[in-house]
């Protein structure tokens, strides 16, 4: 899948991440995908509290809510 490099979505990558602060999550992160492109993708934190918990990347898996 094609990725495009762009900072269109940095005010939703920091509204997600004053989210995860503001509810104490352990990681955040957004992925969008638009006609067959990524175009954006962006992880913070890490699997677990402690410290030496592996960080967050693209093959971390989160639950998603869809009402």
């Amino acid at each position: 899948m094609l990725k495009l490099n762009t900072n269109h979505f940095q005010s939703l990558n920091e509204y997600v991440y004053n989210i995860q602060l503001a509810i104490h999550a352990t990681a955040a992160a957004t992925y969008i995908i638009k006609n067959d492109t990524i175009v954006n993708e962006w992880y913070s934190g890490r699997h677990d509290s402690p410290e030496d918990s592996q960080p967050v990347n693209q093959k971390s898996q989160f639950n998603v809510l869809n009402e």
